[in-house]
């Protein structure tokens, strides 16, 4: 069984099992030597791609919500790396929360995405809300404005956020 076999072995494995499973549950059903399959949980949790939570000695590991979330909130060579390339672009990018709070912005400093309009609260009409809830791009014209916003995804398809791309 190749490297790359094994991951994915492991991702398809932790993504039936929503409440998540522990290592020996794992390398078990994996069918690979425990030391194997605990190397390659680890790579998996370095790249972002799933999470434990500690029980007592042993890890109970499930998918990351969304790897791309994961990623920025490191403080890594990766996440330094993805956050100066998008910072070059020419586009501000927001990734922002179900309860609009900014995670990240290449531009902005504010905490929430109304306040990058003037807003104390959320606009009236917010094009989020159908983002979030259908789960699919939507563009806006505002004024001389163009938002792009798309919806963030988890491993299993919910949305659990939106990318905003704004360019003037």
């Amino acid at each position: 069984m190749s490297e790359d076999h094994i991951k994915t072995s492991i991702l398809q494995l932790l993504q039936q099992k929503d409440e998540g499973l522990a290592t020996p549950e794992i390398y078990t059903q994996i069918g690979r030597e425990r030391h194997t399959v605990a190397k390659y949980l680890e790579q998996l949790h370095a790249e972002g791609l799933i999470q434990y939570r500690q029980i007592g000695k042993t890890k109970l590991w499930t998918m990351a919500p969304a790897p791309l979330l994961a990623v920025l909130q490191k403080d890594d060579a990766l996440s330094h790396g993805l956050k100066s390339m998008l910072s070059s672009l020419q586009q501000e990018i927001s990734i922002i929360s179900k309860d609009h709070k900014v995670i990240w912005s290449n531009t902005s400093n504010k905490t929430h995405c109304f306040e990058k309009y003037g807003k104390h609260e959320v606009c009236s009409g917010c094009p989020a809300k159908k983002v979030l809830t259908e789960g699919k791009t939507r563009s806006i014209q505002l004024e001389s404005t163009h938002l792009q916003l798309a919806p963030l995804k988890d491993a299993a398809g919910k949305t659990i956020a939106f990318i905003e791309t704004r360019t003037n």
